[in-house]
């Protein structure tokens, strides 16, 4: 069974060290959210599902077209 509290420390981790990734980001907010809505924290998961979906967001507006 997986250890959620060692998940969440893990979690804190890669974000405190790699607040700049683009290119495991969305794999880890999907595996750590899927990992706290199987373990029954709906909430959880749902808090961290919109924290990457808004930092995405955030990441999109400052995309710049040459047009």
């Amino acid at each position: 069974m997986l250890d959620m509290e060692d998940l969440q420390i893990r979690f804190n981790q890669y974000n405190k060290l790699y607040s700049d990734d683009t290119e495991y980001k969305k794999d880890i907010y999907l595996y750590t959210g899927d990992a706290y809505y199987k373990a029954g924290q709906v909430e959880r998961a749902e808090q961290i599902y919109k924290a990457y979906l808004s930092q995405d967001t955030k990441h999109r507006n400052h995309i710049k077209f040459d047009v």
